[in-house]
């Protein structure tokens, strides 16, 4: 993280949480602490996390291919985290977006376009992606934690 990526202090932080940041959460793999204390963040109210409608898909796609749930519990967990995630849907705007900015990672640029419409920044573990076409500051779930104090 450097300096010029100050966060907003005055209001809600509006953060974007990539699915990688999501299924650290889910699967309790290396740092799954941050994204938990991410997510217990947003639950109290004191940040904002919203993620893409296409994450959730893949986040659904995921639990069933690694193993972390079984199929019947899927939409339960979704439900769950929905309750706190806001989803932003993917459109025809996002798409042509992602076609003329991807630089290599489609993907990517569809989640920043997204990201692009409320957010004030994206929590991530592939940062090298994000900063090369992201306007937003790009930080991983340890740095983002460390930006501001001031939730």
């Amino acid at each position: 993280m450097t300096q010029e990526q100050d966060m907003p202090s005055r209001r809600k932080i509006k953060a974007f949480v990539d699915c990688c940041v999501l299924m650290d959460y889910f699967q309790g793999r290396e740092g799954s602490e941050d994204a938990e204390s991410i997510l217990a963040l947003a639950e109290k109210g004191a940040i904002e996390c919203h993620t893409s409608s296409v994450i959730i898909c893949t986040l659904a796609y995921l639990f069933e291919k690694h193993k972390v749930t079984s199929r019947t519990e899927i939409p339960q967990i979704i439900k769950s985290l929905t309750e706190i995630v806001s989803i932003l849907s993917v459109n025809d705007d996002d798409i042509s977006y992602a076609i003329d900015n991807s630089k290599g990672d489609f993907e990517d640029a569809v989640e920043i376009s997204c990201a692009n419409k409320v957010c004030d920044c994206i929590i991530t573990n592939n940062i090298s992606h994000f900063k090369k076409i992201s306007s937003l500051p790009v930080f991983s779930p340890g740095d983002f934690l460390l930006s501001s104090t001031d939730f």
